[in-house]
């Protein structure tokens, strides 16, 4: 029997480039599983041409004035609706009611700090309606995806329906292991599909946007701490992502080296696989992630991750070095690791079971489960798959 094909609805481009990629992924996944399958996603044409210091709020207006019309246009066709992010789950008020819904949880940090789960943030007013908004949006849909088991144990936390959730990590798109200098890769691409330079210096690569909880700042300091070490003495650092904030660069001004510090923005994949494979080593310190895309596809690319020690990205990233955000690494045990051809293999093949082809068998899994004619339950269609006792919950639902 053929599968029903889904609307999949992408995020805004300024949700940055890991939501519009995995977008992209979810719905080549449901293309392959369910032939008809489209991908709708809020325009930037408006935004992308206003004065910065409109920019923010032309871009709401394109997300929840002019969007939701044409969602709700285009969502009468399907009878099965995913929301590749979970911030963007009030969309669920535009899909008509009788259509099936599934969403993407990526985590629930806003949700959990606007509620005081997360004490060293405070939401503003304005902030927690929002939160409260998309908890109540959540509770709602039919089906909840979680990215990780860490993500679902905190959405179990606020109260969501783990009778309701399945778990498919992310993928790692397929060029990630595919570089011709990986030593591990099982296939290679035409170089052309990547940079062509060779590497002349190693380097210590940051994959990361701003934001409090992403802890650039950290890293910058565990790279001063390696690039003074013996084993890394004079290493420079590479950061792929937005350009430094004025605490970060005060951190690189105060040590002089601001010459040794290059911010790359807006690259391609392919350029970012080349850097992956030419870095020394990847740093990574953010905390109260669901996932942590980079650490896996550093490790595709046979690069070891040196990485704070929080339980969902121990779960991600198993086999690399993690490090208390009040020490600094022993970069003897970094360096050893990061020349360890058996630790590398190792990393590089436990990165395949993040695989697009595992994530497309798991989202034709769920595909295949989702019946438009599931029992209505509290005004909505609302599977319910087995109940598991340690899945009874209390929350904030």
């Amino acid at each position: 029997m053929k599968n029903t094909p889904v609307l999949v609805v992408g995020a805004h481009p300024s949700h940055g480039l890991s939501m519009r990629r995995y977008a992209r992924l979810l719905f080549e996944a449901y293309e392959a599983a369910c032939p008809g399958s489209v991908l709708i996603e809020p325009s930037d044409w408006l935004s992308r041409r206003s004065p910065r210091l409109l920019r923010k709020w032309v871009a709401y207006a394109e997300k929840l004035l002019y969007f939701p019309f044409q969602l709700r246009s285009v969502a009468r066709n399907f009878p099965i609706v995913h929301i590749a992010d979970h911030s963007d789950a009030i969309y669920q008020m535009f899909v008509p009611r009788e259509k099936q819904t599934i969403v993407t949880c990526h985590d629930v940090f806003a949700i959990r700090s606007a509620y005081g789960l997360i004490p060293e943030h405070k939401t503003r007013p304005t902030g927690r309606i929002l939160q409260a908004s998309i908890l109540r949006s959540l509770g709602r849909a039919n089906w909840l995806v979680a990215v990780s088991e860490g993500t679902r144990r905190d959405a179990k936390s606020i109260g969501l329906d783990p009778r309701r959730m399945v778990v498919i990590p992310n993928p790692v798109d397929d060029v990630f292991f595919q570089h011709p200098r990986i030593p591990y890769a099982r296939a290679a691409n035409d170089l052309e599909v990547f940079e062509a330079a060779q590497v002349t210096e190693r380097f210590a690569l940051v994959v990361s946007s701003l934001g409090w909880r992403k802890r650039r700042w950290l890293a910058i300091e565990w790279w001063i701490a390696a690039s003074s070490s013996p084993e890394f003495y004079g290493l420079p650092l590479k950061i792929v992502g937005p350009p430094l904030d004025p605490d970060e660069l005060e951190i690189v001004r105060r040590e002089n080296l601001e010459a040794r510090v290059e911010v790359l923005a807006d690259i391609d994949d392919g350029r970012l696989v080349s850097l992956y494979v030419d870095a020394a080593m990847l740093i990574q310190a953010s905390r109260y992630e669901g996932f942590c895309w980079p650490i896996v596809e550093a490790n595709a690319c046979g690069t070891l991750a040196v990485c704070a020690d929080e339980p969902v990205i121990r779960d991600t990233g198993a086999g690399n070095v993690f490090v208390s955000a009040d020490s600094v690494p022993d970069w003897r045990v970094v360096r050893d690791a990061a020349q360890s051809d058996h630790l590398l293999s190792k990393l590089h093949e436990r990165s395949r079971s993040y695989s697009t082809a595992r994530f497309r068998a798991s989202v034709a899994e769920l595909a295949a489960s989702v019946s438009p004619n599931a029992v209505r339950l509290d005004g909505r269609h609302r599977p319910v798959p087995h109940r598991d006792a340690s899945d009874e919950t209390e929350g904030l639902v």
